[in-house]
């Protein structure tokens, strides 16, 4: 079975799966008239609803989510994988289709960008696929220009190729975009330098939770990679900066703030008494300025606390904290931040 691309942190979003608990307020969007204007299916029958999305999970081809924006779900992102064309012998299962609905509330902030760039991301970082399609009516501008921001390219004009209940014959698009294309266009910013490890994640579109816990406009917070000690976060400047004088003032008035809110909530994921805030950036690769924020466990041996915590980080791969570990710390802490 195909491993889910889900959870993902894209934006000011965190994308996952639907749970039991979201169906009512999924479909109470799902089936506003404002939201299905330009919509085939206007109207889906709650029963059927359910029994779709409950079986989302256990499919290979389906891999739709729901967006949350700060701990509330305000749209439905579509992902279905499914075969090409071409003669026998084609790879299957090579392409994908992509769609979204957004709750009216949160329509023109931003959601659909960030929503259809993390489902693009899910078909080709994640799932490894060739070209992913989408379609939408052109009397619906607004999701045509959510796609080509995603970077899709229209490539077909359809002439009143379908039917729509107040404007009759009406024409479509439909967008595509290649494996090939996705990652030539992820270029990092003139503010990241190529080759700075925190840079090229940076400029990365998508990053699993533990390489994004948190993500603000100034700040990134991720998992250290090399720890053995579970909860130890690096705070990191979304631009490339060596020193904290290169800091703008409003990265600066924010860095307090998260620092003592991640605080709180590593003291309520790990049971830590204390935190260590400490910033150096002097290895080798790693000069871009980051601050490691730590956890002091009630057992933290004497041998290991003050500046003698750095015992807890190693080059030795076989000891790292899993990648799932770091992932499920990132997700508590930020359910607790919540």
């Amino acid at each position: 079975m195909v491993s889910s691309p889900w959870p993902m942190r894209v934006g000011q979003l965190t994308l996952r799966e639907a749970r039991e608990s979201d169906l009512e307020r999924m479909l109470s969007f799902r089936n506003d008239p404002e939201v299905n204007r330009f919509m085939l299916r206007t109207r889906v029958d709650p029963e059927k609803f359910r029994e779709e999305w409950l079986a989302v999970p256990s499919s290979d081809t389906d891999f739709s989510c729901v967006a949350e924006l700060d701990g509330t779900v305000v749209a439905m992102g579509f992902l279905d994988v499914m075969d090409g064309m071409g003669q026998p012998g084609m790879p299957k299962r090579t392409e994908g289709l992509i769609g979204y609905v957004v709750e009216p509330g949160s329509s023109g902030k931003g959601v659909a960008s960030d929503l259809a760039r993390g489902l693009l991301a899910a078909a080709f970082d994640r799932l490894g696929l060739r070209r992913v399609t989408a379609g939408c009516n052109a009397d619906n501008p607004a999701s045509a220009r959510v796609l080509e921001k995603a970077g899709m390219r229209r490539e077909q004009h359809g002439i009143e190729d379908s039917w729509h209940d107040e404007l009759g014959w009406v024409d479509g698009y439909q967008y595509a975009i290649l494996a090939r294309e996705w990652r030539a266009a992820a270029v990092p910013s003139n503010d990241l330098v190529p080759g700075c490890f925190p840079c090229d994640q940076q400029a990365k579109v998508a990053l699993p939770p533990r390489e994004d816990v948190v993500h603000t406009r100034h700040w990134r917070v991720a998992h250290a990679f090399n720890s053995t000690l579970p909860g130890w976060l690096v705070l990191i400047p979304t631009r490339h900066i060596a020193s904290f004088t290169d800091l703008t003032p409003e990265a600066a008035d924010e860095l307090g703030g998260l620092v003592r809110r991640l605080g709180a909530a590593l003291e309520a994921v790990t049971g830590c008494v204390k935190t260590y805030l400490m910033q150096f950036s002097e290895a080798e690769g790693f000069s871009h300025l980051h601050l490691h924020l730590v956890p002091r466990l009630p057992d933290h041996p004497a041998e290991a606390r003050g500046p003698r915590v750095f015992a807890y980080l190693t080059d030795d791969q076989s000891q790292w904290l899993p990648a799932s570990a770091r992932d499920g710390i990132a997700l508590s802490v930020r359910a607790a931040l919540a």
